[in-house]
C-alpha cells in the first residue's frame, strides 16, 4: 500500500516552513533529470521540493548518493516505484541531512560500498519516511536504516537485509535519533551485524509487528543510554550473540509480545547489564545451546518480566533466567521456564531475583541462588527430573524467600529445598514432593545456614529420603512457634530408611506444630545424630513401618520434645531410642509404642528425662529396654507416667530410674539397678520385680490383676513409703498366698503396708514367731519399721502387722474373743438349740440369727462388728425409752380438762445406763453404756361421756426426735442412733382428778409408733485405724397399759398398774467399705410390766376472781291465774337471777412414787457378719423405782416430770428423767 502523498507533502512542508512562500522551487523530472555536477542521483537543497511522479531506476556512480536532501530540501518518490543501486563507499541510498526530508514508497535500494546505508537521516530535523520497500546492503558498516544526531526515520513494511560486517539492520545513534519500524523484516548476516541497534543517550528505536534476524550479531542491541520499544517482534540471533542485548546506564528495552530465539552457544535471548533496564511482557523465549540463557541480567542490570515463557536447550549454563552480580535484579511474574540440562531460575554473585506465578521445570536444579544473592519465589510450581536435580537450591550467603509454591523432583539426591554455606531460606506454605533415593524434602548444611519452614507439606517417596535433613551446624525451623503460616507443617516419608527429620553433626532442627509421619521400614520419625539437636514442640509424630523408631538420638545427639505426641505402629519400632551419650527430654508429651518398647538404650550412656506430665507407654508391655553394657538414667518428674516393664537385657546393663513430683509407673522391674520413688509418686507393679537399690518414699502398689508377686530388692530405704499388697487373708503359714517384699540386704526407714484382700475369708493365724502370713522378708539388717496403712479386715477378723520373729514381718490375728458356748437360738425355746457350728433344733420360735450359721471360731473379731451388734441392742433401748408409761407421757388428765376440747403437750426425755446383754453365739459378748435424749410434741382431742357418765376418751398423736450414743465396753467401738418417729394414742379414764379430789377408778392407755432410724458405728482396728459406717433401719413399737386408782382418803390414791410393750427393730443389710457383709439385722422385744403407784395431792387456794353478771331488771308482779275447776292458783314469786359470785382458782401439786417389775419375754437380737452369726440377749427381769410430780400452775397449764432408776436383768443400772408441759384450751 503506497505511502500517502499528502503525508509526505506535509512532512516536507514542515521541514521547509521558513522558505515555504517565496523560495520553494518545484522541479518535474520527466525523463533523465539534471543533477549538480557532484551527484548522479536526486538532490534538493535550499528548501526546494523534488517530487518524482513516475518510476525511476538508476545506479549511482561511485561516491554518489542515490538521493540527498539538505538545507531544508525535500524529496518525495511515493507515486511510482523507485529502484536505486549505490556502488560507492560512504554514500547512501537516501540521505537526508539536518532539516531535510525524504519520502519513499515502493522502493528498492541496494548499496554496495563500505559505510553506505540504505536510508540515512543525519542531523536534527532530518527525516526519512519509507514504506513498502526493500533495502539491501552488502559491505561493512553499511546499515539498512540509519538515524544519527537527531535524525528521524519512519519505516513501514520495509524489508532490510545486510551482509557486511557491522552492517546493522536498523541503527539509531545519538541524542534525539529515532527510528520507528512497523511490519519490518530485518536480516543481517555479517559479523557483529546486529539486527537493531540503539546507542547513545536519547537514541530510540520503536519496532512493532516485525521480525529481526541476526545470523552473526545480536538481534537487538541497546547501549550507552539508547532505548528500544518492541511490540510483537520476532527476534532471532545465533553464534554467541544475544537475541537482545541491553547495556549501560540509561539503556532500556521494552519488549511486549512476540518471541526471541537464539541458536548456538553463548547466545542468551535477553542480555541486560551495566545498569541497563528491560521490561518484558507476554513474550516467548527459546534458546538451544549451552551458555544460551533465556534472560541474563548482569552488572547491575534490571529486568521486569511478566508472562514470559522461556525454553532453553542443552548445556549446563543454558539457564532459563538469571540475575548475576551486585545490583542485578530480575523481577519475574507469570510465565514459565523450561530447561533441558541447565538451571531454571538463577540468582548469582549478589544478584536479586523476585519471581512469582511461574511454572519452572528443569532436568537439573530448577531454582538456584549463590554468593550473596537474594531470591524470592511465590505462587509458583517447580519441577525437576533426574539425579541431583534439586527443586530450589541456595548456597553461600544467600537469602531466599519461598512462599505458596509447589516443588516436585523425581531423581536421586534431588532435594526439594536446599540451603548451604551460611544461607538463609524462609519457606511458607510450600508443598514439596520428591521421588528419588536420598531426595530430601528439605536439606540444610553448613554453619550459619538456616531454613525456616512455615506451614506447607513435605512428602518424600524414595529410599533414604528424609523429609527434613540438617547437617554441619545448620538450623531448620518449622513454623517458628508463631502461628504465622496458614497451618502446621506436614512431613511425610514413604520410602525405606527415610526419616521424617534427620539432624547430624551439630545441626539443629526446631519443629513447632509440625505433623510428621513415616511409612517405610526403618524410617524413623526424627533423628539427632553426632551432636545434633532436634526440638519438637506442639506437634505430632507417627511411624508405620517395621523398625521405624519415633525418636532416635545417637553420638551425643539431643532430642527435646514438648507438648507433642509420638506414636509407632510398626513391628519392633521403638518410641524413643538413644545411644552413645545421647539425651531425650520429653515435656508434656505422649509416647505410644504399639509393637515395641517405648524407650530403648542401644549403646553407651544415655538419659531419658520426662517432665510436666509426659506419658510414655509400651503397649507390648515394655516401657524401657537397655542393651548389654549400657547405662541408662531415667527420670520421670512432674506427674509423668510410664507404662510397661523396665528390662535390662544383660546383667551388665545399668538402669537408674526415679519418679518424682507426682509421677507414676505401671509395670515391672527386671534387672533395674536402682529405683527411687519420692513421696508424691507411685509405682504400680504388674509383675514380680527385682531392683538393686530401692528407695521408696512414695507408693508401690502390687497390681491386683495378677496377684501374688514378689518385689526383690538388694536394699530398701524408706521415709514413710507405702506398699499395697494383694493377700488372701486366711490362716497363713503354708496356706499363705500373698504379694511379698523380699530384701536380700539391709532394710532401713519407716514403711507402710496396705493389704488388699484377695478372696480370703479370714481366720485365726496364731501369734507365734512364724505364724501368720509373711509379707516382708529381710536377709540383712532388719532395721526398717513397718506398719499397716489401713485396716486389714476380712469377715469378722482384724489382722495386724507384726515383726513376729524379730526379722521379718507377718500379718496375724489374735484369739481372745471366743468362748464357744452352746448357741441359744434367738427366739427359740427348743430343747436342743444347737451350737455355733451345728444346726440343732431351733425350737418353736422364729430365730433372729440362724444358729446353723457358724460361730466365729477363733480369732480376734474386728471391733466394728461388735459395734454393729451392740447397735441393735441399743436400738431396742432407744425406741422403748420414748415409749414408756401414760403418766410419764402426759402427767395426768384432770376433770377440768375433760371438757370436750383440744390439748397440746411437749416433753423431754433423758436416759443413761449401763447394760450387759448375754451372747447367744460362740462369741464373747460385750456390755455397753448408752445415753439417750429426745423430745416429743403431741396434741389430742377429748370427748366426755362416751361409755359411762363422767368418763373421758382422749385421742391424740405425736411426733418425736431422739438421739442415742453408745460405747461398747472392752472395745473401741461406739456409735449413735438417731430417729424420727410418728405415733398415736388412745386413752380412756373412768374418773379423772378434780380440783378437790385426785383421780380414781380405771384407765386404759394404748400407744403405737413408727421410728425411722439412722445408725452410725465407729471403731478402730487393732492397728489403730478408724473404722466407720452408716446405715438405716426402722422400728415399730406398741404398748397397752391399764390401772385402777383406789381412794385411801386424805387425797391419797393407790394405783396398781400393768403394761405390755412390744417392739421390733430391723436394720438394712450392707457390705461396708472393709468388705464385711452384714445382713439379718433384727431385734425384737416383748416386755411385761406390773407396778404400783402411790400418790398424794396437795391443793392450794389462789386469789379470788370476780365473775360479773349482767344487770337484770326487777321482775313485775305476776297476775293471778285460774287453776283447775276455776280455782284461783297460788301466786308464785318471780325467781331472780343469782347475785355475782366469787370463783376461786385452785392450784394443785400431785406427788407420787412408783415401783415396777419388768420382764423381757423376747429381747434377743442378732446379725450375720460375713457368714458368722453374732447375737445378744437383752432378756431378764428388771426393776424400776421412781418418783414424780404433776403441778397445775395455771388454769390451762400443767407441768409434769418423773425420775427413775432401773436395774436387774441385762441392765446394770440406768437412770431416766422426763418432764413436760401441757396446755389446754
Amino acid at each position: 500500500m503506497p505511502i500517502s502523498q499528502e503525508r509526505m507533502k506535509r512532512t516536507a512542508i514542515r521541514a521547509s516552513v521558513k522558505k515555504l512562500c517565496l523560495s520553494t522551487a518545484i522541479m518535474s523530472v520527466l525523463g533523465t533529470p539534471t543533477f549538480a555536477a557532484e551527484y548522479t542521483g536526486v538532490v534538493t537543497t535550499d528548501a526546494a521540493m523534488v517530487i518524482i511522479p513516475s518510476p525511476l531506476s538508476f545506479t549511482a556512480p561511485s561516491h554518489a548518493h542515490g538521493m540527498v536532501a539538505y538545507n531544508g530540501g525535500s524529496i518525495f518518490a511515493t507515486t511510482a516505484p523507485l529502484s536505486m543501486t549505490i556502488t560507492g563507499d560512504d554514500v547512501h541510498g537516501a540521505y537526508a541531512l539536518a532539516g531535510s526530508t525524504i519520502g519513499i514508497d515502493h522502493a528498492t535500494i541496494i548499496t554496495g560500498g563500505i559505510a553506505s546505508s540504505g536510508i540515512f537521516a543525519d542531523g536534527f530535523g532530518a527525516n526519512v519516511t519509507m514504506g513498502n520497500s526493500q533495502i539491501t546492503t552488502i559491505a561493512t558498516d553499511s546499515h539498512g536504516i540509519h538515524a544519527r544526531s537527531g535524525g528521524t526515520i519512519d519505516a513501514e513494511r520495509v524489508d532490510v537485509t545486510t551482509s557486511g560486517e557491522r552492517a546493522y539492520g536498523a541503527y539509531a545513534v545519538g541524542a534525539g535519533s529515532t527510528i520507528t519500524l512497523n511490519g519490518a523484516m530485518i536480516t543481517t548476516t555479517g559479523a557483529e551485524a546486529h539486527g537493531v541497534l540503539a546507542t547513545g543517550a536519547g537514541a530510540q528505536i520503536t519496532i512493532s509487528n516485525s521480525s529481526v534476524t541476526a545470523l552473526a550479531g545480536r538481534g537487538m542491541r541497546i547501549e550507552n543510554g539508547g532505548s528500544i520499544n518492541a511490540t510483537n517482534v520476532k527476534t532471532y540471533a545465533r553464534n554467541n550473540h544475544a537475541g537482545v542485548y541491553v547495556a549501560g546506564v540509561g539503556s532500556s528495552l521494552i519488549y511486549n509480545g512476540g518471541s526471541i530465539e537464539t541458536g548456538g552457544t553463548g547466545s542468551p535471548a535477553i542480555d541486560v547489564r551495566g545498569q541497563a533496564t528491560a521490561e518484558l511482557s507476554d513474550l516467548t523465549i527459546t534458546t538451544s545451546a549451552n551458555g544460551s540463557m533465556g534472560i541474563q541480567v548482569l552488572s547491575g542490570g534490571r529486568v521486569d518480566a511478566r508472562n514470559v515463557d522461556i525454553s532453553t536447550g542443552t548445556g549446563t549454563t543454558a539457564y532459563g533466567a538469571s540475575a548475576s552480580g551486585a545490583g542485578s535484579v530480575l523481577n519475574y511474574e507469570g510465565g514459565s521456564i523450561k530447561t533441558a540440562t541447565s538451571r531454571g531460575l538463577v540468582a548469582a554473585s549478589g544478584g536479586t531475583v523476585n519471581a512469582s506465578n511461574l511454572d519452572i521445570g528443569s532436568n537439573v536444579i530448577a531454582v538456584f541462588a549463590n554468593t550473596n544473592s537474594s531470591l524470592t519465589l511465590a505462587n509458583s510450581t517447580v519441577s525437576t527430573h533426574g539425579d541431583d536435580a534439586r527443586g530450589i537450591n541456595i548456597q553461600d550467603r544467600v537469602i531466599g524467600t519461598i512462599s505458596d509454591t509447589k516443588v516436585t523432583t523425581d531423581g536421586n539426591l534431588a532435594y526439594g529445598l536446599s540451603a548451604a554455606s551460611n544461607s538463609q531460606m524462609t519457606a511458607t506454605n510450600v508443598a514439596v514432593e520428591t521421588s528419588g533415593e536420598n531426595a530430601y524434602g528439605v536439606r540444610a548444611t553448613g554453619t550459619e545456614t538456616q531454613i525456616d519452614v512455615i506451614a506447607g507439606s513435605y512428602i518424600t517417596h524414595g529410599l533414604g529420603a528424609s523429609g527434613i535433613r540438617a547437617t554441619d551446624n545448620a538450623v531448620v525451623n518449622t513454623d517458628l512457634g508463631s502461628g504465622v503460616g496458614s497451618g502446621n507443617t506436614i512431613i511425610t516419608t514413604t520410602g525405606e530408611g527415610s526419616a521424617g527429620i534427620f539432624a547430624s553433626t551439630a545441626a539443629t532442627v526446631n519443629a513447632t506444630g509440625s505433623q510428621i509421619m513415616t511409612l517405610g521400614i526403618g524410617s524413623h520419625g526424627a533423628v539427632a545424630d553426632t551432636g545434633a539437636t532436634v526440638n519438637l514442640v506442639d506437634g505430632g509424630l507417627s511411624t508405620r513401618g517395621a523398625n521405624a523408631n519415633g525418636l532416635m538420638a545417637t553420638g551425643g545427639g539431643l532430642i527435646n520434645i514438648a507438648g507433642s505426641t509420638v506414636q509407632t505402629y510398626g513391628v519392633d519400632s521403638v518410641g524413643v531410642s538413644l545411644a552413645d551419650d545421647s539425651r531425650a527430654t520429653l515435656d508434656h508429651t505422649y509416647v505410644d509404642a504399639y509393637f515395641g518398647p517405648a524407650l530403648k538404650t542401644e549403646s553407651g550412656n544415655v538419659t531419658f528425662d520426662l517432665k510436666s506430665g509426659a506419658n510414655v507407654v509400651g503397649f507390648t508391655g515394655t516401657v524401657l529396654t537397655a542393651a548389654s553394657g549400657t547405662t541408662t538414667t531415667l527420670m520421670a518428674d512432674g506427674k509423668s507416667y510410664l507404662g510397661g516393664d523396665m528390662v535390662a537385657e544383660a546383667n551388665d546393663a545399668v538402669i537408674d530410674a526415679s519418679l518424682s513430683n507426682g509421677s507414676q509407673w505401671r509395670g515391672a522391674a527386671r534387672g533395674v539397678t536402682s529405683a527411687s520413688i519420692d513421696g508424691t509418686s507411685y509405682w504400680r507393679m504388674t509383675g514380680s520385680s527385682d531392683v538393686g537399690t530401692l528407695i521408696n518414699d512414695g507408693v508401690i502398689e502390687f497390681d491386683a490383676a495378677n496377684p501374688y508377686k514378689t518385689l526383690t530388692a538388694g536394699s530398701l530405704a524408706m521415709n514413710g513409703g507405702s506398699f499395697i499388697l494383694n493377700t488372701k487373708l486366711n490362716e497363713g503359714g503354708a496356706a499363705s498366698e500373698t504379694d511379698k517384699i523380699v530384701v536380700t540386704g539391709d532394710a532401713t526407714g519407716n514403711g507402710v503396708i496396705h493389704v488388699r484382700n484377695n478372696g480370703g475369708t479370714g481366720a485365726f493365724t496364731g501369734t507365734g514367731a512364724t505364724d501368720g502370713i509373711q509379707v516382708v522378708e529381710v536377709g540383712g539388717a532388719s532395721d526398717a519399721e513397718f506398719k499397716l496403712g489401713s485396716a486389714a479386715v476380712v469377715g469378722i477378723y482384724d489382722y495386724q502387722l507384726r515383726k513376729a520373729d524379730g526379722q521379718n514381718w507377718y500379718l496375724q490375728t489374735e484369739g481372745s474373743d471366743v468362748v464357744d458356748p452352746t448357741v441359744d437360738p434367738i427366739g427359740g425355746d427348743g430343747e436342743n438349740p444347737g451350737n455355733g457350728g451345728g444346726s440343732g433344733n431351733p425350737g418353736t420360735g422364729n430365730p433372729v440369727v440362724d444358729p446353723g450359721i457358724g460361730n466365729p471360731g477363733t480369732g480376734h473379731v474386728v471391733d466394728i462388728v461388735p459395734g454393729y451388734n451392740i447397735a441393735l441392742s441399743a436400738a431396742q433401748n432407744h425406741v422403748l425409752t420414748s415409749l414408756d408409761t401414760f403418766h410419764e407421757r402426759l402427767g395426768e388428765l384432770r376433770a377440768e380438762e375433760l371438757q370436750d376440747g383440744y390439748h397440746a403437750w411437749m416433753r423431754g426425755i433423758g436416759k443413761t445406763g449401763s447394760y450387759s446383754p448375754k451372747s447367744i453365739t460362740g462369741y464373747n459378748g460385750h456390755g455397753f453404756d448408752m445415753t439417750t435424749a429426745g423430745v416429743q410434741i403431741g396434741a389430742d382431742y377429748s370427748k366426755s361421756d362416751v361409755f359411762v357418765a363422767g368418763d373421758k376418751l382422749t385421742i391424740g398423736m405425736f411426733g418425736e426426735y431422739a438421739n442415742s450414743s453408745f460405747d461398747v465396753r472392752g472395745r473401741t467401738a461406739d456409735g449413735s442412733i438417731s430417729s424420727k418417729g410418728l405415733g398415736g394414742y388412745v386413752t380412756w379414764q373412768q374418773k379423772a382428778p378434780t380440783d378437790r379430789k385426785p383421780g380414781t377408778g380405771a384407765y386404759v392407755d394404748a400407744v403405737v409408733k413408727q421410728d425411722w432410724l439412722e445408725f452410725g458405728v465407729n471403731a478402730k482396728s487393732v492397728s489403730g485405724f478408724d473404722l466407720q459406717n452408716g446405715y438405716k433401719g426402722k422400728a415399730t413399737t406398741a404398748s397397752i397399759e391399764t390401772g385402777y386408782g383406789f381412794d385411801l382418803g386424805n387425797d391419797v390414791v393407790l394405783q396398781p398398774q400393768a403394761q405390755l410393750t412390744w417392739s421390733k427393730v430391723k436394720a438394712d443389710s450392707f457390705t461396708d467399705s472393709y468388705g464385711i457383709a452384714v445382713h439379718g439385722q433384727e431385734a425384737e422385744s416383748l416386755i411385761g410390766r406390773v407396778g404400783v403407784r402411790l400418790e398424794k395431792t396437795f391443793y392450794f387456794g389462789d386469789e379470788e376472781e370476780t365473775v360479773e353478771a349482767a344487770p337484770v331488771p326487777a321482775p313485775k308482779a305476776q297476775k293471778q291465774v285460774k287453776g283447775k275447776k276455776g280455782k284461783a292458783a297460788k301466786a308464785v314469786p318471780a325467781v331472780l337471777p343469782d347475785a355475782p359470785k366469787k370463783k376461786k382458782f385452785v392450784k394443785s401439786v400431785t406427788t407420787y412414787a412408783d415401783a415396777n417389775v419388768k420382764h423381757e419375754f423376747k429381747g434377743k437380737n442378732g446379725l450375720v457378719a460375713s457368714n458368722t452369726g453374732i447375737g445378744n440377749d437383752m432378756g431378764g427381769t428388771r426393776y424400776d423405782v421412781g418418783v414424780g410430780v404433776v403441778a397445775r400452775v395455771s388454769e390451762n397449764v400443767s407441768l409434769f416430770g418423773r425420775g427413775s432408776v432401773e436395774f436387774g436383768g441385762s441392765t446394770n443400772v440406768a437412770g431416766k428423767v422426763s418432764g413436760g408441759l401441757k396446755i389446754t384450751w
